[in-house]
């Protein structure tokens, strides 16, 4: 899905926001103080998040995504692309052969 390996992104139906954990891809970006939000792990850990903004996530076929509202995680694992959040703003998702295709409306 994402052409450079080092920003891979998962799809994932548990996350209910995007998480990024560079802040490479940001090309907009709003710093949150430090303690004022954090995310939740599933083994009760918590990580901070530092900022907030829309992340351009570079697609195969040389299009790409602007995904807004995006948290700045950096002690994440890895980057969280929210199937809910998507689904929310009127997306669709097909999952076939451990790839994600991404539409809104007739537009892939």
């Amino acid at each position: 899905m994402v052409d450079h390996p080092s920003s891979d992104w998962i799809v994932d139906s548990g996350a209910a926001e995007h998480v990024a954990r560079d802040r490479v891809g940001f090309v907009e970006y709003h710093q949150i103080p430090s303690g004022s939000k954090v995310l939740y792990k599933r083994n009760g850990d918590n990580v901070d998040v530092l900022g907030i903004g829309t992340y351009k996530l570079g697609l195969r076929g040389g299009r790409a995504l602007l995904i807004h509202d995006v948290l700045y995680a950096p002690d994440t694992r890895r980057n969280l692309l929210s199937t809910t959040a998507l689904l929310k703003l009127g997306f669709r998702l097909s999952f076939k052969n451990n790839d994600v295709q991404i539409f809104m409306g007739t537009i892939f």
